[in-house]
């Protein structure tokens, strides 16, 4: 249930970090059953301020990658995404233990979207860590890749030791309600694009799977 996906080439995440350079910023919020508020108990970071024109560029450029990502609409069946909270954490930030909000700009929040906006070897520490059961999995993903997870899994930040750690924040909600039926069809799109890139002249091989996926959604999505 937590899923990586290619979505910023590496022009684009040049062009986002230039931007960030020098996009004004304002100290990041923690989010407490819909209020918003600094604490830095809890959370130290900084984001991007969005009235501002470096804001709207950056957002221009993950919105048209998203929409050109064919593997990100088809698979994950997102039927809303919030706007991105382009995020930094600066040496000796991080963010505490905590659950997203059941709702988050207005929308049921499905699936949590970190989009990494620099490569890993440009921070120290400041791992996304998801604890799914009794066990904790740690992510550095590499410039450009987003991580999508449940929003109900417990996850923080891991403090920042060296450098600076950018991403994208988002929230999504899918077009299917139902929880086990949603990571079935993702894995099942997930298998189909597979297939269809390893055997690519055999399109018609994976068509049957492909009307099964269709029809669950057409049947039991929020279309």
């Amino acid at each position: 249930m937590i899923y990586e996906c290619e979505i910023l080439n590496e022009k684009s995440v040049k062009n986002i970090n230039e931007l960030f350079d020098v996009a004004p910023v304002r100290q990041g919020l923690v989010s407490k059953r819909g209020k918003n508020d600094i604490d830095e108990t809890q959370k130290k970071s900084f984001a991007m301020e969005q009235t501002s024109s470096q804001f709207r560029k950056s957002l221009d450029i993950v919105n048209t990658a998203l929409q050109d990502s064919n593997d990100f609409s088809a698979t994950y069946m997102f039927k809303d995404i919030t706007v991105p909270i382009f995020s930094e954490y600066r040496e000796g930030g991080f963010y505490d233990k905590h659950i997203d909000d059941i709702k988050i700009a207005g929308l049921t929040t499905h699936h949590s979207i970190s989009l990494f906006l620099n490569s890993p070897d440009e921070y120290g520490g400041g791992q996304l860590v998801v604890k799914f059961g009794d066990q904790e999995y740690g992510y550095k993903c590499k410039a450009g890749t987003a991580l999508i997870y449940p929003t109900g899994l417990l996850h923080h930040v891991e403090p920042i030791t060296s450098g600076r750690r950018r991403v994208a924040l988002m929230w999504g909600t899918s077009i299917i309600r139902e929880n086990f039926l949603r990571y079935q069809l993702i894995d099942l799109s997930n298998s189909i694009i597979k297939g269809m890139k390893e055997l690519p002249d055999n399109d018609e091989v994976f068509l049957p799977f492909e009307q099964i996926r269709a029809n669950f959604m057409r049947e039991y999505g929020d279309l």
